[in-house]
């Protein structure tokens, strides 16, 4: 019988194409997204497919549920937790930057869907380990999503599905967009700050980064006001530039 491979993040099906009812994949696809595709060797099928705005929508859950989980192991930090509290958040509504609230009010934007994401972690995950005796055991833990841990959410999010997937680059509200902030980029501004010279912008960026690094250095314990001060050092350097460049200075040392 004729197959299709189909290939998403974290999922893999084969899929008989002369059996539209083998379509566990993407059972939780909404009846909107069904499409009705022409098959050469399987004839035309009406089989629920998913659209380029799932798609992205996916591939940036993937991206963002690699990355929050950085900086410490363990935490029950999973792609699959990442997806549920991303969605709680309404975050596949997000599909353009036509979704985006006009400029002055994206750091708004930013930080209710930073809290909603906070609000729609889970309480507690299972983790297992060999004890003294060699036998796994498992254990409840708090799940712990800090501010610093839902912004990185966040912000890989919509730099994965807006910032490097749209054809809108002009438009002033991507510019406004935050960078998720991590200890690679982190590392990097912070030395750029040391080197800092006298020039008014410059002599600014280096005054608010400091303020910063008082409220702390570690991105995974970022409170609200510790977020909100390095993006206040980060438009200061920025200036006229969308913020989004301010990642030239990422380096992955991993």
């Amino acid at each position: 019988m004729p197959a299709l491979a189909v290939l998403v993040p974290g999922i893999t099906r084969l899929v008989g194409l002369a059996d539209p009812n083998n379509q566990e994949y993407c059972a939780d696809m909404p009846l909107t997204s069904k499409l009705s595709i022409d098959v050469t060797l399987g004839g035309s099928i009406d089989t629920r497919h998913y659209t380029l705005d799932e798609h992205r929508h996916r591939f940036a859950v993937w991206a963002a549920g690699r990355a929050y989980s950085r900086g410490g192991s363990g935490g029950g930090y999973t792609v699959q937790v990442a997806r549920t509290m991303l969605e709680a958040a309404g975050m596949r509504n997000i599909c353009s930057v036509k979704d985006l609230p006009a400029v002055e009010k994206i750091d708004l934007f930013i930080d209710v869907l930073i809290q909603k994401v906070m609000a729609a972690a889970p309480p507690t995950y299972i983790t297992s380990k060999k004890g003294d005796d060699g036998v796994k055991k498992s254990a409840e833990l708090p799940f712990i999503c800090t501010y610093g841990r839902a912004q990185k959410l966040v912000n890989i999010y919509l730099k994965s599905k807006l910032i490097c997937a749209s054809a809108d680059h002009d438009d002033p509200r991507l510019a406004k967009l935050h960078p998720p902030l991590d200890s690679e980029l982190l590392k990097e501004l912070n030395r750029l700050a040391r080197k800092a010279d006298a020039s008014q912008d410059q002599c600014s960026f280096k005054a608010l980064w400091k303020k910063a690094r008082a409220r702390g250095t570690s991105w995974t314990a970022f409170d609200k006001a510790a977020y909100d001060a390095y993006i206040a050092a980060i438009k200061a350097r920025q200036g006229w530039q969308p913020l989004w460049a301010v990642e030239e200075h990422w380096k992955d040392e991993s």
